[in-house]
Formats: structure tokens, C-alpha cells, sequence
């Protein structure tokens, strides 16, 4: 939810014809948004908040943004790639917090996993769910009670946001909340980010 709201924030700190007070408030917004999805330590969550920056700043912007975000996430990539030199790699992590560069470090042993316990078998499962209550749903975090019931293993949802409307609210219910963000971010691309050069 919070990745879903980020894009949405950081465009209105952007655009120039906020007034001091309401650049204020959305500067504030957008840290607290910041801050929560880096707490979560969803790597989703923090895929979602580098990826929405160059899509709201826009093309004009990616000549340079881009350059910018690959150099920022290079100590990043260095901290956790198996194969690195045990050196460079230390030297990385000295830039890194720690809870970032050990919890990516994590998805080296998800080959050691059962299917169950990783984000496809979680999906499979909450797909059965949504054929058993369609319309409906099968109501609010359902799916961290039968997930274990089925699997064995404890999720406390479905790791997909789409899905977990749909588990718990049904199909009608999750078209209308995916359906009225997608259309917010094809509308603004069309009369926005893809033409302005700059806010």
C-alpha cells in the first residue's frame, strides 16, 4: 500500500504550482512514505520506491536520473552478489545498512526453499482461494489463516497486492480499487510525465 501511494506523493512534491504550505506538507508526506517503506523490509517495497522515481520525474529526466540511480544502488549490488571479492564486497557493506544488504542477501538460498514458502507458491494459493469465493471474497486476512491450514507455512498475506484485494474482497472489489490507480498513472502519463520536460 505504501509503494502503491509513493508515485502518487512524490509527483505532488514535484509539481511547481504547490504553495509553500502544501510543498511542506507533501516534503513531509513523502519522507514519512520514505521511511515506513524502508522499516517494512519488504524487498518489493523497496524495489517499488526506486522504480516510481524515474517514472515521475519522466524521459527528459532519464538521461541523467538513471546514471544517478545506478550509481547510488552500486554499493548495493556489491554488498550481496555471490562471487564478489570478499574485499569489495566488505568495503560495500560499510555503505550499506546492514538490515538492507542481509536481508537481500537472503534470495541466494531460496533454491534451498520448498515452493510453498516462497512468493509462487504463495500466489498459487491464493489464486485456489479466489476460484473458491470469486465475488466476494473469503473477507479480511484471510489468507494469513488458511495459508497455513493449507501449507503448513505462516504468510500473513499474499505478497501481491492485486490478489489480496481480490482474496479477501473479491474480483468486483479489486477491479475498482487496480482499475482506478492504473487509470491515475495512464492518464498522467499521457498529459504529463511523457510530455513535460520538466515540473
Amino acid at each position: 500500500w505504501l509503494a502503491l501511494v509513493w508515485p502518487f506523493s512524490l509527483a505532488m512534491l514535484l509539481y511547481s504550482g504547490n504553495k509553500n504550505f502544501k510543498r511542506a506538507f507533501a516534503l513531509t508526506f513523502s519522507v514519512a512514505i520514505v521511511a515506513a517503506l524502508i522499516l517494512t523490509d519488504s524487498r518489493n517495497a523497496w524495489g517499488g520506491l526506486i522504480l516510481a522515481v524515474p517514472l515521475v520525474f519522466g524521459p527528459s529526466t532519464w538521461s541523467w536520473l538513471i546514471p544517478v540511480l545506478i550509481l547510488f544502488l552500486m554499493p548495493i549490488v556489491f554488498s550481496v552478489t555471490p562471487g564478489i571479492h570478499s574485499q569489495l564486497q566488505e568495503v560495500a557493506r560499510r555503505f550499506v545498512p546492514e538490515g538492507i544488504w542481509s536481508r537481500l542477501n537472503d534470495m541466494q538460498y531460496l533454491d534451498q526453499r520448498s515452493l510453498d514458502s516462497t512468493r509462487l507458491g504463495q500466489w498459487k494459493v491464493a489464486i485456489g482461494f479466489i476460484f473458491e469465493r470469486p465475488l466476494i471474497g473469503l473477507g479480511a486476512a484471510a489468507f494469513s489463516i488458511l495459508y497455513p491450514l493449507r501449507t503448513g507455512y505462516w504468510h500473513g498475506h499474499a505478497h501481491n497486492l492485486p490478489l489480496e484485494i481480490v482474496v479477501s474482497h473479491g474480483l468486483p472489489v479489486a477491479i475498482l480499487i487496480v482499475g482506478t490507480v492504473l487509470a491515475l498513472l495512464i492518464t498522467s502519463l499521457k498529459v504529463g510525465a511523457l510530455k513535460s520536460k520538466d515540473y
